[in-house]
């Protein structure tokens, strides 16, 4: 995959995220179950569902490896 398309899909899920590391939200599960509630536009994947725990993943893939591991795609991960 392009470095440019990977780079987007990492601001994507970063953008998803930023109000839990920012603090902008009081509940952390909340959250994550209401943007869940609809489809969401990802770049080169298109509209698709994701579940809280897909967005709690990369929560912790940021804490760890930074935008970087937002980058990263693993064979597992299943696309709704």
């Amino acid at each position: 995959m392009d470095p440019k398309l990977r780079e987007s899909i990492a601001l994507k899920r970063f953008s998803l995220i930023s109000p839990v590391l920012n603090h902008q939200v009081s509940n952390q599960s909340r959250y994550f179950h209401e943007v869940c509630a609809n489809p969401i536009d990802m770049p080169h994947y298109g509209v698709r569902i994701y579940s809280p725990k897909t967005l709690m993943s990369w929560l912790s893939e940021y804490n760890r490896n930074g935008l970087d591991g937002l980058m990263r795609f693993r064979k597992h991960t299943v696309w709704v």
